[in-house]
């Protein structure tokens, strides 16, 4: 069995590569990149763990992917740090997003548990 922290340091990494892929690796797919992440979230939120375990890991992965996203695609002229904030916000919207999915997730898979 996976242990929660473990499952976290995924979401982390998961997050940073997610971000990083999302500029550098699949920038070609333009607005289909949220495919991507919507299948790595729904992969985080179908694993182990509670309700509230399940939470946190696609919080902190939604929001180091859009974190992450905005940072490593940043070219404006004022310096990074001054931009950390308003990617911050931009980085909890994308958390809230990842913990919405996974409740879906979580609603339609025990749904179907039950029938």
């Amino acid at each position: 069995m996976t242990s929660q922290p473990t499952l976290w340091l995924v979401a982390v990494v998961g997050g940073l590569v997610s971000g990083f892929l999302g500029i550098h690796g699949l920038g070609f797919l333009g607005w289909a990149i949220m495919l991507v992440w919507l299948v790595v979230t729904i992969a985080l939120g179908l694993a182990v763990g509670t309700k509230n375990s399940k939470a946190l890991r696609l919080g902190t992965y939604g929001f180091v992917t859009g974190f992450s996203f905005m940072c490593f695609g940043y070219e404006g002229a004022a310096s990074l740090p001054s931009r950390f904030a308003p990617f911050g916000i931009i980085g909890l919207f994308c958390a809230v997003c990842a913990i919405a999915v996974g409740a879906f997730v979580h609603l339609v898979t025990h749904r179907r548990a039950r029938l």
